[in-house]
């Protein structure tokens, strides 16, 4: 249900990923949305942190 407000807007930005570590619930709904909008819209995300540091925030 959450993911049809994500497949609504053309560009979806995701700021500030490197702020804090996901749990594995969190990681699961962040691929569904990367998933989910795949080749079908823009999305952005950005991040303060060292791209090399994004598999840590995803555990």
């Amino acid at each position: 249900m959450a993911l049809k407000k994500f497949r609504k807007v053309m560009v979806l930005v995701i700021d500030g990923i490197s702020f804090s570590t996901m749990n594995e619930e969190a990681t699961n709904f962040f691929f569904q949305v990367i998933n989910d909008r795949y080749e079908k819209a823009a999305t952005i995300v950005t991040t303060t942190g060292l791209i090399i540091s994004l598999p840590k925030l995803l555990t």
